[in-house]
């Protein structure tokens, strides 16, 4: 395909998703419904872990962000919530430092450095779906104020959010 025919096809097709948006016929948005948390109220308790890049080990020196990632141990971590016996994990993907254990492209761009290449929230959510129990994301866009300044405008957190 040549450029021009490339271009054309980009303009169609551009042009054809928000022709509805233009003919007014796009559906109106529902309005908010509450989440059923029936299925929360059926727990009989859960377990919720602060796990970010400002955890430290039982013993011996902290390992850098990214290396203490790729050394979770899922399986073994499972074991223990399985064993204390919760119905659902509370997990805190990021908080203060805003180093991500999973990648995400649009915090990468807006911060580089500060996502991981395992998908550890991923892990979890798969190993906990095939115990049968629930999963909760805690995810907060930081205190550091840098990482603040460069993530906060609306604009950008919804990207963050709607891309996750």
């Amino acid at each position: 395909m040549n450029r021009r025919h490339f271009i054309t096809a980009l303009a169609a097709g551009a042009s054809c998703a928000g022709l509805p948006r233009l003919l007014g016929l796009e559906a109106s948005p529902k309005p908010y419904q509450r989440a059923n948390t029936d299925w929360l109220a059926k727990c009989r308790f859960g377990i919720g872990v602060h796990w970010t890049v400002q955890t430290m080990p039982r013993q011996g020196k902290p390992l850098p962000f990214q290396k203490a990632v790729d050394s979770f141990d899922v399986k073994k971590f499972m074991g223990q919530v399985q064993h204390a016996g919760a119905d659902y994990l509370l997990f805190t993907a990021c908080h203060a430092l805003q180093m991500l254990p999973a990648p995400h492209p649009v915090i990468e761009k807006i911060l580089p450095g500060r996502t991981c290449n395992r998908d550890l929230i991923a892990e979890l959510a798969d190993a906990l779906a095939a115990k049968g129990k629930h999963f909760l994301v805690y995810y907060t866009c930081g205190f550091h104020i840098h990482s603040l300044a460069k993530i906060t405008s609306s604009s950008r957190m919804t990207a963050v959010i709607c891309s996750w």
